[in-house]
């Protein structure tokens, strides 16, 4: 054994010790550099050369058959990547069709990736409802209950149908429509973001959690999402659009709507087939922007003006705070 070998010993080798009048051999793993496996042994040996030779061997074996395992493991995770990516391209009706089946080897996987499919699709429907379309927590539930299915049996018939996917192509479909409809993305693109926007931008998004910023100028309506991270909306112009509508909203005497979804918040909400789900609480805040400066809304008028409908009486939502928007907008913005 050379001098590099002892300070740098094999992860697989032998040791051969004398006990009593004759001589053990063993085949070792060291695991780390305090401790060691003994994975096969042997005693009885007569001479040192018989136990060197049997260690030989045996060592050799071990490693041959570690090789088996460890190329027979890394076939099976290729073929399971390869069954996964096939899943992930199956419509949620032809799954439910194997499961319906039932003769498939790997029937167990295919049931619970549909479950957690239809269950993220159900989550889907309904936080499109109650986050973008204006609908309470309870409406949205309800609506998702009728029409993706409030359990498994439900839901399950709607995949077989093939109901489910084309829940599913609609709420893709309205995604895209809702970012075509913040116009061209070249011109936007090619936006000069004035200061002002971006270091509003900056401070949106030193508010932890993720969150929704809604812009409106002259009743007209634009929506991004804003990651935990910080990114903005699916697509990398998206931050390019963002800023373009926060300074019309400055030019034009716009309002900032931001809706901040707070982390380690749980609210929980009874299901109408009495199940209860856990969903975040929300903190509300509003800016008023002008072509001179920003201003931001205090909790009581952001709450009148959210809740107050056009004949005049009130409407709330539940699991919201109002917050001043004066605790995160920069030192010199803020309203005097």
């Amino acid at each position: 054994m050379s001098k590099s070998d002892e300070l740098m010993p094999q992860k697989y080798d032998y040791r051969i010790t004398l006990v009593g009048d004759t001589y053990k051999a063993e085949v070792i793993r060291r695991r780390t550099s305090q401790g060691t496996t003994v994975e096969c042994q042997r005693q009885g040996f007569g001479s040192r050369e018989e136990a060197l030779a049997w260690a030989f061997v045996e060592l050799k074996n071990y490693l041959e058959q570690r090789k088996k395992a460890k190329d027979a493991a890394k076939a099976a995770r290729k073929r399971r990547r390869e069954f996964e990516k096939e899943i992930d391209k199956m419509s949620l009706q032809a799954l439910a069709s194997l499961v319906h089946a039932g003769v498939h080897s790997r029937l167990s996987y295919i049931r619970e990736y549909l479950r957690l499919a239809m269950e993220g699709l159900w989550e889907a429907y309904a936080f499109e409802l109650y986050a973008k379309k204006g609908h309470s927590e309870k409406q949205g539930i309800q609506l998702a209950n009728e029409t993706v299915g409030e359990n498994w049996t439900r839901r399950f018939e709607n995949a077989l149908s093939g109901k489910l996917d084309a829940i599913r192509d609609v709420l893709r479909e309205t995604s895209v429509e809702r970012a075509n409809g913040l116009r061209t993305e070249v011109i936007k693109a090619q936006h000069a973001a004035s200061n002002r926007a971006k270091e509003l931008l900056h401070s949106l998004r030193k508010l932890p959690g993720s969150k929704i910023i809604t812009i409106c100028v002259d009743n007209q309506f634009n929506q991004f999402d804003v990651a935990e991270d910080g990114r903005i909306g699916h697509a990398p112009t998206h931050e390019s659009l963002l800023l373009r509508e926060l300074d019309e909203g400055l030019e034009r005497q716009g309002v900032l709507i931001l809706r901040q979804f707070i982390p380690g918040s749980s609210a929980e909400v009874r299901a109408p087939n009495g199940k209860v789900i856990s969903i975040p609480w929300k903190a509300i805040y509003g800016v008023s922007l002008d072509t001179v400066n920003w201003r931001g809304l205090t909790a009581e008028e952001l709450e009148r003006r959210c809740t107050t409908n056009p004949d005049g009486s009130r409407s709330t939502e539940d699991f919201v705070i109002y917050k001043d928007a004066d605790e995160w907008l920069p030192q010199r913005f803020k309203s005097t």
